[in-house]
């Protein structure tokens, strides 16, 4: 148990410095907060990527026959 508390107290020493430094950088600050509101958009997208590309033919000629694969029909 001693090794562990060792490397665990080096760590807080060397690196959450650093760690505390680079949580307050305004700019990691705006990336953070813009991917963070992206990832439900790139969640749902991807969702419908599946569904538009599920690899069985009789879906996809199905969502051609409804109107919902727009891309296949050019």
């Amino acid at each position: 148990m001693d090794s562990k508390n060792q490397k665990t107290n080096w760590l807080q020493k060397h690196l959450m410095p650093v760690a505390a430094k680079l949580g307050q950088n305004t700019g990691l600050i705006s990336l953070r907060d813009g991917i963070t509101l992206a990832m439900p958009l790139i969640i749902v997208g991807s969702f419908f990527m599946i569904i538009s590309s599920f690899p069985i033919h009789g879906w996809i000629d199905w969502l051609a026959r409804n109107g919902i694969l727009f891309w296949n029909c050019f």
